[in-house]
């Protein structure tokens, strides 16, 4: 409608349509017979705009762009009352109304019922978020995605921004699902944005309105001033269709939202810039200007909801169990001298007051390098301290299984390297050209040992689940590579029980760092919160040469087995029987029997041969009836009930199911509320409650 009016308006202009899109062209001339003009109004990023395209015989391709740039600028301020007109009118229009869409979805054969439902979620919308965990396969929704826009004849090329370590594997995914379509493919690394100005140049070249874009691993755009979230955000305007992917959108705290919404419509947060995105959503307080609140939560969510699907992979597949187990050694006399020595420096300069969060950090990471066995300075370059974690591996490792290590340093894959042998494959920023030939050996079982940099290895890499043991040689400090990183192994194709080992030292800089892990949390988030707080930070710094007792030892998870008996089985009259008949039991249910038939499915989970819970589903013809809850007293503090209402979830997504029903204790209640059940009624022991799937 915009530009028919603006057809009216300009004279001599000619309106092209083409497989729904519109651009209305006018004419743009000029003396010099070697430089041709393209010019035309456009609808894009649901924004009306001006474009223009020049091409030289003799003028080099930075010529053209500078000469585009300026037309573009010159003509933006000739026309900004007509735009503005059309722009005034849209705005009228809530923002996601605008964005909605109406595209069939494309969905593979082989396709699972989440990504399924992803697919359908996305084409409805012509920006999306998805936010999923690692190894849901958020890749190949992204490529049907794109296969049912350019099916649809939306688009003709698809840019994605990847990590650099994850192109080779996207591109794998490709070939995989989208083997035969005649879209146009980039794949350009994110990190390369802000270094390659090359890089840039070819994808602000390549990226027009027919061009879909997808940003995958998006938080590493969350920083609103930095070069390559700049980039990226100018590449993104010149199309409309965007999906951004992520496992951790938020790894620090809501500031780091704005930015990776931004690019996929300056609309979204109806903020004209980051400051007032500040102001909206953020308390800062007045005496350091620093942030100590947020504000306006619940409508920020409300903003995104539309775009926005999680998927969490407990909720959408079944992988074997995790045991965690935190092995502790003692620093050498080495270690022990540099890291009390840089400690005691540390406490002088928050004394004296002469102190920065630079040097905060710098400091403290300093104590992690001592810790993981080597100094580094300018002048004398490293200097090994020795390490006592190779005492652990020495009991841990067996002759016969693969084990992925995860480090933080390099200086530590060099050690592992002369420690394993030549039996491993490693993969580091510094190897590019050989890392991918390395990942495959592993994979192949060529080699025992996947040796790889958290900061490197930890994203988009597939394949490294056919093994089942991780050993984090040492941690970092942020939470987001953590369960990057952990997702290499926690995946689909996963087919044994997977062992995670975290190897620490009994520096307090190591269990600081395993504490914000375990609460989801990054070290650095941490230190900045009580920066301005001089007493807070020497009590902080003093603790990191303490570790209280209870830290040093070993977590370990129960590992289960979840079996599924129909109602009517010998087996499960076997199992089921002794609790069904016991006087204590039955009481247990308010004397309630146990009842089983034809239409019921029994969910028994075990712990090797040790019956550790039940429960079952009762099928009819409206909906699906959870009953018969029951997990052994010395296991009710083990999270196995979660576990069994999930699993019958996840049992009735998969077959279709779209209401459930239970009746639930008081006991029961908050777990099947945490599971997104709602309460239909109440009475003094027990709860009606219904999820609606």
């Amino acid at each position: 409608m915009e530009l028919q009016e603006l057809q009216q308006r300009i004279k001599g202009s000619n309106l092209w349509r083409k497989n729904g899109l519109e651009h209305l062209y006018f004419d743009y001339r000029t003396r010099r017979t070697t430089v041709w003009y393209k010019c035309w109004f456009e609808v894009v990023n649901d924004r009306l705009d001006v474009f223009v395209k020049v091409r030289s015989s003799k003028e080099s391709d930075l010529w053209c762009i500078l000469e585009e740039e300026r037309l573009q600028t010159e003509f933006r301020q000739q026309f900004h009352e007509l735009i503005n007109d059309c722009e005034l009118r849209r705005r009228k229009i809530p923002v996601h109304i605008r964005l909605q869409d109406d595209v069939p979805p494309v969905i593979s054969a082989n396709a699972m019922p989440h990504q399924r439902r992803a697919v359908e979620f996305f084409s409805t919308m012509k920006v999306g978020a998805l936010i999923g965990d690692t190894g849901v396969g958020k890749s190949k929704i992204a490529i049907d995605l794109a296969d049912s826009r350019y099916a649809a004849g939306q688009i003709s090329k698809v840019l994605v921004f990847s990590p650099c370590t994850a192109r080779s594997n996207f591109y794998n995914q490709i070939v995989e699902h989208c083997p035969a379509s005649e879209l146009e493919w980039k794949i350009l690394g994110i990190e390369s944005m802000s270094s390659s100005d090359a890089t840039y140049l070819d994808a602000i070249h390549f990226a027009d309105a027919e061009t879909m874009i997808i940003v995958d691993e998006s938080d590493l755009c969350k920083t609103h001033d930095a070069i390559r979230s700049e980039r990226i955000h100018e590449v993104c305007r010149k199309s409309t269709y965007k999906l951004i992917m992520t496992a951790t959108p938020v790894t620090d705290n809501v500031h780091n939202l704005y930015m990776q919404y931004t690019l996929l419509s300056p609309y979204i947060f109806d903020c004209k810039n980051w400051y007032q995105f500040e102001n909206m959503f953020v308390i800062r307080s007045g005496y350091n200007d620093e942030v100590v609140g947020y504000k306006n939560l619940d409508y920020m969510v409300s903003l995104i909801e539309p775009y926005t699907m999680q998927i969490r992979k407990e909720e959408c597949m079944t992988l074997p169990d995790k045991t965690f187990t935190t092995l502790t050694c003692p620093l050498t006399d080495n270690q022990q001298a540099y890291y009390d020595d840089t400690k005691e420096r540390l406490l002088e300069l928050i004394n004296s007051g002469d102190y920065t969060a630079e040097t905060i950090f710098l400091h403290l990471t300093r104590l992690q390098q001592i810790a993981c066995g080597y100094l580094h300075s300018k002048r004398s370059g490293y200097e090994y301290l020795g390490t006592n974690k190779f005492k652990l591996l020495d009991e841990l490792l067996n002759d016969t299984e693969q084990y992925i290590f995860f480090c933080k340093y390099l200086f530590e894959i060099d050690l592992l390297r002369d420690y394993l042998g030549d039996d491993c494959a490693v993969f580091t920023g510094e190897n590019p050209k050989e890392r991918d030939a390395e990942l495959r050996r592993f994979t192949a079982g060529k080699t025992r040992f996947f040796i790889a940099t958290t900061s490197a290895g930890g994203r988009a890499l597939n394949g490294l689940q056919v093994a089942h043991n991780l050993i984090y040689f040492s941690n970092s400090f942020k939470w987001g590579e953590k369960i990057h990183s952990l997702g290499r192994v926690d995946r689909k194709g996963q087919t044994q029980s997977m062992k995670i080992f975290n190897l620490l030292t009994e520096a307090g800089i190591d269990f600081k760092i395993m504490k914000n892990l375990e609460r989801k949390s990054s070290l650095d988030a941490e230190v900045r919160s009580i920066l301005n707080d001089k007493e807070k930070l020497r009590t902080f710094v003093r603790e990191l040469g303490h570790v209280p007792k209870y830290e040093i030892t070993m977590k370990t998870d129960i590992i289960t087995q979840t079996e599924i008996l129909k109602g009517t089985s010998a087996k499960l009259y076997k199992i089921v029987a002794p609790f069904a008949m016991s006087k204590k039991i039955v009481a247990e249910f308010e004397n309630y029997p146990m009842l089983t038939d034809d239409n019921y499915l029994w969910f028994i989970i075990k712990e090797d041969m040790n019956l550790l819970g039940f429960a079952a589903i009762r099928r009819l013809a409206s909906h699906v009836e959870f009953t018969n809850d029951y997990v052994l007293p010395a296991y009710r503090k083990k999270n196995i009930h979660k576990k069994l209402i999930a699993e019958r979830v996840k049992w009735c997504r998969e077959n279709k199911v779209e209401c459930i029903k239970a009746d639930c204790t008081n006991a029961c209640l908050s777990q099947y509320k945490k599971a997104g059940f709602k309460i239909l009624q109440s009475y003094v022991k027990w709860h009606k409650v219904e999820l609606t799937l």
